[in-house]
């Protein structure tokens, strides 16, 4: 992540392979850079991290389109601002 810049970030809270809650962490503390990303679960999280993040949506109430769409947005009103 220290060599790229990315224009927004998916993570998963629920992954087998980490926490992609904890990765925000690490990255903000690492880089000293807030990072910009949504989270993407199967399930609720709790209201904490709606705060921080862009979006959090669950993954069973909506579609791949609507994701999609979603980002793209998001991506669009950052290269406005």
């Amino acid at each position: 992540m220290r060599r790229h810049e990315y224009a927004l970030i998916i993570i998963d809270p629920g992954m087998p392979d980490g926490d992609g809650l904890e990765f925000i962490n690490e990255l903000e503390k690492q880089s000293g850079v807030n990072p910009e990303f949504i989270i993407l679960s199967a399930e609720e999280i709790p209201a904490f991290y709606h705060a921080r993040a862009q979006l959090s949506l669950v993954k069973s109430t909506i579609s791949e389109e609507y994701i999609a769409a979603c980002v793209l947005n998001i991506i669009e009103e950052r290269k406005a601002a």
